[in-house]
């Protein structure tokens, strides 16, 4: 992923001051579809997406099609894109986790 104002050079790392090997995964055609698709919904490359998962700078969770069907209609009401009604679920879990906790200190 490119820095604005600077020119890529290759073995030079820009975001994470280490420059990025070349791998492999072994996917499905529909996991390699459904990982593009989730990885342009964050306007990210497929490699970028998966370094952000693995630094846990993106976190995934694992959620049941009931709570994936109310988080697209929130976001459709809020006339919003379903990450951002995910990334405001989640910070609202967080303030609620923290209240909780400093209720219980």
């Amino acid at each position: 992923m490119a820095v604005k104002g600077l020119k890529s050079q290759r073995d030079q790392g820009e975001i994470y001051q280490e420059i990025k090997q070349q791998s492999s995964i072994a996917l499905t055609k529909t996991g390699l579809k459904l990982l593009d698709s989730l990885a342009a919904s964050f306007k990210l490359s497929r490699s970028e997406f998966i370094e952000r998962i693995a630094r846990n700078i993106l976190l995934v969770f694992e959620v049941n099609s009931k709570d994936l069907v109310t988080l697209e209609l929130i976001a459709k009401s809020k006339d919003i894109n379903l990450s951002k009604a995910v990334e405001q679920a989640i910070q609202l879990y967080n303030k609620t986790q923290n209240e909780n906790a400093n209720k219980s200190s």
